[in-house]
């Protein structure tokens, strides 16, 4: 034992990661669940990117010790690196209620809050980013990214409400510079605040604005002024990026974005492209562009941005993910089906990828095959699992099965319509 530890120890300080998880390997051989060797072990999976295994010794540490708050970081973000947004969280949370002071956590918590969706969260947690001093165009960046979805939440809410909330969505909608205005009523004072401080404290305009939702949920003026403000807060975290760094790979990508927006596709492609050359090896930019030659039906130049962006971060399962999807899109299942299976086998909540795997599957003939894929799923949203299932069982002539397929399907769309309902988002 004390020569395997000379050894590791030499292997690591040596950088040696390969000959380092071999000898740790065998000192577990010799002490099985030795608590300092499974961490290191995993640490050096960890780096390795090699998630799984990660994640397999950090639970095993964190049975032993409920109070090992380092396992519980590299397991959230080993999560997060999977796509297990839930149980990445749920990590996090923990090693944040171990080391509330620790400043590292508000990054990863912001990243984990965005994919789920619960974008309130998620600016919270770049808000407070921006207090650490650290990675402050990230923080701007990203900052901006959840303003503006928490902007279109609250469009989609005025949206739903009908014709009798025209007026409202047409003034809301209508470009302009903000005139706070003093209303009557507790949220209209909550929303006054968050609008008198929209230019100089994100911070309390953000929490002054998120309060007059929780107290006047679906509110239409809370509603019209969340949409105004959360459009303006995500134009100053911008700006702010941009004055901070305006020749940076996070202000190109921010300009292709606007471009983006409004139908300049040509002037998007070339503030992609500069991104591109600017990320040093960064493929977020990549993945970016990929995503908006996917939209415009350009699968052939995404499945290239996606590539390369793979080759750059070879376990990244969401670049993997979208690179199965462009192959799907672009009449490619054999190519698709290798991705998307690796997808699932390392994440199976992916239910996105999932659908997608099955569609792959029965374009290359193996309808049965495709119907095991989904019916291995653990869960069904939005019942889209269900809707397909149904229309696989159809084919093979399987009506009963398919009637209650469909019918589970309609049972979860109103489930889900009912939970998101009037407000238009979960969020709300």
């Amino acid at each position: 034992m004390q020569a395997l530890l000379a050894k590791v120890q030499r292997a690591e300080h040596e950088q040696n990661l390969e000959e380092a998880a071999r000898l740790y390997k065998e000192i577990l051989r010799l002490r099985p669940h030795w608590i300092e060797a499974e961490f290191n072990l995993g640490t050096i999976y960890y780096t390795q990117k090699n998630y799984p295994e990660a994640i397999g010794l950090f639970n095993e540490v964190i049975r032993q010790d409920r109070g090992a708050a380092d396992a519980y970081l590299f397991q959230g973000v080993s999560y997060y690196q999977t796509d297990q947004y839930a149980k990445a969280l749920a990590s996090l949370k923990e090693f944040s209620s171990l080391k509330p002071d620790d400043p590292q956590i508000h990054y990863f918590l912001g990243a984990v809050y965005s994919e789920l969706g619960d974008y309130s969260n998620a600016a919270l947690q770049e808000l407070e980013q921006l207090k650490t001093g650290s990675d402050q165009d990230r923080a701007y960046y990203q900052l901006g990214k959840a303003y503006q979805a928490l902007a279109d939440e609250a469009l989609k809410t005025l949206k739903g409400k009908g014709e009798k909330n025209h007026k409202v969505l047409e003034e809301a909608l209508k470009p302009g510079v903000l005139e706070c205005q003093q209303s009557k009523g507790l949220a209209d004072g909550l929303v006054l605040k968050a609008c008198l401080n929209v230019s100089e404290d994100l911070s309390a305009g953000t929490t002054a604005l998120l309060e007059a939702q929780r107290r006047a949920p679906g509110d239409e003026v809370v509603m019209y002024w969340s949409f105004r403000l959360y459009g303006a807060m995500a134009e100053r975290a911008y700006a702010k990026l941009a004055a901070r760094s305006p020749n940076s790979a996070l202000a190109a990508m921010l300009r292709a974005e606007s471009l983006e927006g409004e139908g300049k596709r040509p002037e998007a492609e070339r503030e992609y492209q500069r991104a591109i050359q600017l990320s040093d090896s960064d493929p977020e930019p990549l993945i970016s562009y990929g995503k908006f030659e996917d939209k415009v039906g350009q699968y052939g130049e995404a499945i290239g941005l996606f590539q390369r962006a793979l080759a750059l971060d070879p376990s990244n399962l969401r670049t993997a993910a979208l690179l199965g999807e462009a192959y799907v899109m672009n009449n490619q299942p054999e190519q698709a089906a290798s991705q998307l299976d690796r997808v699932v086998r390392s994440s199976p909540d992916d239910n996105r990828s999932r659908i997608y795997l099955a569609e792959a599957t029965d374009s290359l003939g193996h309808v049965e095959d495709a119907i095991k894929i989904l019916e291995q799923a653990d869960t069904d949203e939005d019942g889209r699992i269900h809707y397909l299932l149904g229309k696989y069982y159809l084919r093979k002539g399987e009506k009963a099965k398919a009637d209650q397929a469909f019918a589970t399907f309609q049972r979860l769309q109103r489930a889900r319509k009912d939970e998101y309902g009037a407000e238009g988002s979960k969020n709300q």
